[in-house]
């Protein structure tokens, strides 16, 4: 995560669900959180570990579908969002309320 302001979630249980459903990892415990935000941090389980942490090893499976679901879940604020995606360029995802959109860096920097 880049940044954050004023993050507010809606149904957190029904997001720990539903994100728990796309990432699909093996090492997942049962019942256990997949997703956190603490301290105006995003928090993400990795795929090699239960634990929660600001980076995560997602192999593929958080994509744009992750920050969509993130976005339906927001009752309020915003969320930077890095992704680095093996193999091709960093992506950054602005997550608001309802909305997740790809951010073009150089198109905003006027490239």
């Amino acid at each position: 995560m880049e940044a954050a302001r004023d993050v507010r979630f809606k149904d957190f249980a029904g997001l720990q669900q539903k994100m728990a459903q796309l990432l699909e990892f093996d090492s997942l415990e049962e019942g256990a959180p997949v997703i956190g935000f603490r301290n105006g941090r995003l928090l993400v389980v990795c795929g090699e570990t239960s634990e929660l942490s600001e980076w995560a090893q997602t192999y593929g499976c958080w994509n744009h579908e992750g920050s969509k679901l993130l976005a339906r879940h927001l009752d309020e604020g915003s969320i930077l969002l890095r992704l680095k995606p093996e193999g091709a360029p960093d992506e950054l995802h602005l997550i608001k309320p309802g909305k997740a959109q790809l951010v073009d860096v150089a198109k905003l920097l006027g490239f």
